[in-house]
């Protein structure tokens, strides 16, 4: 039974990673687009690529992820979009100021990675109360 329960947890964080790669990838490609294509500023662009991002994540993570029949759905979208705002915030910034140091097309990818470990298990427990 253990055994099988932490299976379960594995996969599901597999999954939780895999849409999160799915959609770092879409923000990642949407702002180096909008930056070296469109020439808009790599802030704006970034900015605009994570409010995207928190609306596929949210779709990504009730159907795939935690597979949740949520009856009060715009609730938990509300607190999925504040906690995800927070973070993206604080990526946000991180980004900008490592970017002065490197390359946005890495500091993204560094500050995204990093900041993963903390949104799952507060996605998990938090968002979708899931144990």
């Amino acid at each position: 039974m253990k055994e099988r329960l932490n299976c379960v947890i594995r996969h599901r964080y597999s999954k939780f990673a895999t849409g999160g790669i799915i959609v770092f990838f879409f923000e990642w490609l949407l702002t180096i687009m909008l930056t070296e294509i469109f020439y808009f500023d790599h802030n704006l662009s970034y900015i605009f690529s994570l409010l995207l991002g928190i609306l596929l994540l949210f779709g990504f993570h009730e159907k795939i992820t935690f597979q949740t029949n949520i009856v009060h759905r715009q609730f938990v979208l509300k607190k999925f979009f504040w906690l995800y705002s927070l973070v993206y915030v604080i990526n946000w910034v991180l980004v900008f100021y490592i970017s002065n140091y490197l390359s946005y097309v890495i500091a993204i990818p560094l500050v995204t990675i990093s900041l993963s470990f903390i949104l799952y298990p507060l996605t998990k427990r938090w968002i979708f109360r899931c144990d």
